[in-house]
């Protein structure tokens, strides 16, 4: 069997169908059908694997990409959060870190209490004041896994402003003081540590975005990602 013949195919059928699945279903029928008939069909032949990634990447059952936050958005976020809830608090200096920063939630905070001395998620020590600046190390991230090397990234105050991101997480660390290893947004309430955690970040978010008239099927923990990209473009 010729892989470029079938690519031909699988061309003109994807133009014919709506789902992505529908393209990867025949080829799976296709190689099915040879293998029955003693022949071998090398699906992972690069002008096969080109095609089925460009399928998916353009056709309609593909996510469609999350639109940016910008900073419009937590300025009205900040007008609505209870600063005087420390999980709040976390969560919002936690999105002003990110934005500023546009390191992946991944890198952000851990998924759970069991993964929060993770070198994967930020931690207190990772984040140093240095004159007018937040020094941001990251040790591990999903482009920098054999952890040989680091990646530091500087966020720069800009006094006076609301979303200076310096003033606002130094208030937050000296608020709330833990221990050098304990994640960047552990928080305190009568003496007793809590951790933020991807997933109460998202749900705040999405919270948060609700509570000041934002569609929720546009947005996602990427927007703020997203965000930081077009903000930093922008400026």
């Amino acid at each position: 069997p010729c892989p470029i013949n079938v690519a031909r195919y699988l061309t003109v059928y994807s133009n014919q169908v709506g789902a992505y699945a529908t393209v990867c279903n025949t080829l799976s029928a296709i190689s099915k059908f040879y293998e029955l008939s003693g022949y071998k069909l090398d699906t992972s032949s690069p002008v096969i694997d080109l095609l089925v990634k460009s399928c998916k990447r353009h056709m309609s059952s593909t996510s469609k990409p999350k639109s940016p936050l910008k900073v419009a958005h937590i300025l009205l976020i900040r007008n609505v959060i209870d600063f005087s809830d420390p999980c709040q608090h976390a969560f919002f200096i936690a999105l002003v870190v990110q934005f500023f920063s546009a390191v992946r939630i991944s890198n952000l905070l851990p998924v759970s209490v069991n993964t929060m001395f993770s070198i994967k998620h930020l931690r207190r020590s990772d984040i140093a004041h240095v004159q007018n600046c937040l020094i941001v190390t990251l040790l591990w991230s999903k482009t920098l896994q054999n952890a040989d090397d680091v990646f530091t990234i500087p966020i720069v105050s800009n006094p006076g402003s609301m979303l200076d991101p310096v003033q606002l997480y130094l208030d937050f660390a000296n608020a709330h003081p833990v221990q050098p290893h304990f994640p960047a947004f552990t928080y305190v309430t009568s003496q007793t540590t809590h951790v933020l955690t991807q997933s109460v970040y998202q749900q705040y978010l999405k919270y948060f975005l609700s509570k000041i008239g934002i569609d929720l099927s546009s947005y996602s923990s990427h927007s703020v990602r997203r965000g930081s990209a077009s903000f930093r473009f922008e400026s």
